[in-house]
């Protein structure tokens, strides 16, 4: 039978032998690899961005806040005096589930 694909579209054994061996990279071609993909000015900018960081690190030491997931103060933050004020002045709030709706079809519906 007649072999249809030409010999630069098949890939016999005689094609594998010409492959040459491995060369491994040294520190030049790494550190062309390294730098291949960085803009003019990304060392800077990545200082830059390393120095805010250790400054937020050291004023969050200095301040002591942490921050909380649950949106507490700490303690010693609260003003209990206000707050009271607040609850006092304010009417209360009302919380309740609609289970049914009286005279759905009335101009003046009561839920």
């Amino acid at each position: 039978m007649p072999d249809y694909l030409g010999a630069d579209q098949r890939k016999t054994k005689e094609d594998e032998k010409d492959d040459k061996p491995i060369r491994a990279l040294d520190e030049g071609d790494i550190a062309l690899l390294k730098t291949y993909g960085q803009s003019t000015y990304s060392r800077q900018i990545k200082q830059v961005e390393d120095d805010i960081q250790q400054l937020l690190k050291k004023i969050n030491e200095l301040t002591g806040i942490k921050e909380s997931d649950t949106g507490l103060a700490p303690p010693a933050l609260w003003d209990l005096a206000a707050d009271k004020q607040t609850l006092q002045s304010e009417q209360p709030l009302q919380v309740a589930r609609c289970t049914k709706i009286i005279n759905a079809d009335s101009e003046d519906p009561k839920y």
